[in-house]
């Protein structure tokens, strides 16, 4: 019997699945139109963390410098946005993620990466926003020309993800069907889709937004403010050989962060890698501000004085061991004098804020499924 060999890992798009992987790790996109507000990253983290995504891709962050903020349970890596506080682009990552995480590089205004780890493959988030359809024709081909450039430096054989608000409405085209599939929520394309396209196919992608069946309502990305018109413009796309590790990608409507796009939902079966992490030194915080009070100050310098009495220092030669005794002998008595400190986490968004995005949520799902309201 002739073994084959070389072949590539993973091929095709014919619905089977990749591997006996027991968890999917859910990722998505989100135009936010800002968190240039107070209470607004609060809240979209909140909401990523509810809908358990692990990676999400933000557009429109429009923060003035680049780097990443803890917030909850989640690191934000966010990009710089352009002089006119216009764009930015950025990633939410939970926590649990953070050791996977090999670079985050933020290319542009409108575009950025995020590299995660595999056990085989690195993954490759690209996160891009789009020129709208009525941008001058030299804006769009400047943009395509920066995406280019920065898929060029990514080598093919990692997984690439290219998500993001494309502002492309893709349409049923027979002839494109093996790039976009034939679930699109639209029957006529706009400009940006053929550019799009154009894209994907010179770069092996395929448009995986459009490839699953559901219901029209999770189809749609953006609504108009009076929810008369939906377009589907969000997508994610993911090069041929790892087409298969995406098993499903969908609208979110639930989730709210006062914006006209929804959060699209994707999920993917790898197996992230789990590099050893260094223990390195922890550093106890303890509550200096008690020794204001006279009495703690009092409390503390006699009971130290009392814990260095019960160490005999002639029986302990080296010096290392020594300062450890020392060391653990004011660990103590602080710990019990004056106790640890306690982290407080935006002591600033208290219960009433979360009480008023529960509101507006509230609202804004009623909202939406109230097919009896005419404004919609």
């Amino acid at each position: 019997m002739k073994v084959l060999t070389n072949l590539p890992r993973i091929s095709g798009d014919n619905g089977k699945t990749t591997g006996n992987w027991k968890k999917a790790l859910l990722f998505g996109t989100w135009n936010v139109r800002t968190i240039f507000k107070t209470g607004v990253t609060q809240g979209v983290v909140s909401e990523i963390e509810k809908n358990r995504l692990k990676v999400v891709a933000l557009q429109e962050i429009r923060w003035s410098d680049s780097g990443s903020v803890d917030i909850q349970d989640t690191t934000v890596f966010y990009g710089k946005c352009n002089d006119q506080r216009q764009f930015g682009t950025g990633f939410v990552v939970h926590k649990s993620l953070i050791p996977a995480i090999k670079d985050f590089r933020d290319v542009n205004p409108r575009i950025s990466i995020l590299t995660l780890m595999t056990q085989s493959f690195d993954i490759n988030f690209v996160n891009l926003h789009a020129p709208t359809e009525d941008k001058r024709q030299e804006e769009k081909d400047h943009f395509y020309e920066d995406v280019m450039a920065t898929l060029n430096t990514i080598p093919r054989r990692r997984i690439q993800i290219v998500l993001g608000d494309m502002n492309a409405k893709i349409g049923k085209d027979t002839t494109f069907r093996p790039v976009i599939g034939s679930h699109s929520l639209h029957n006529t394309s706009n400009d940006n889709e053929l550019r799009l396209i154009d894209m994907a196919t010179e770069r092996g992608l395929l448009v995986k937004s459009t490839m699953f069946p559901h219901k029209m309502i999770h189809k749609g990305t953006w609504s108009s403010s009076d929810g008369k018109y939906i377009n589907q413009i969000d997508h994610i796309l993911i090069n041929l050989r790892f087409s298969n590790c995406i098993q499903d990608v969908r609208t979110v409507r639930g989730a709210d962060s006062d914006s006209d796009h929804f959060l699209i939902k994707g999920k993917i079966k790898v197996k992230l890698k789990n590099p050893a992490q260094s223990t390195g030194t922890i550093l106890d915080r303890y509550d200096v501000s008690k020794l204001e009070s006279e009495e703690k100050s009092w409390c503390l310098k006699n009971r130290l004085k009392e814990q260095m009495r019960t160490i005999h220092f002639d029986s302990i030669g080296s010096i290392d061991e020594r300062w450890k005794k020392v060391r653990d002998s004011i660990k103590t008595v602080s710990e019990l004098v004056l106790g640890k400190l306690k982290k407080i986490k935006n002591p600033w968004f208290n219960e009433i804020c979360e009480k008023v995005l529960v509101q507006r949520k509230s609202l804004r799902t009623t909202w939406l499924g109230d097919p009896t309201n005419k404004d919609k």
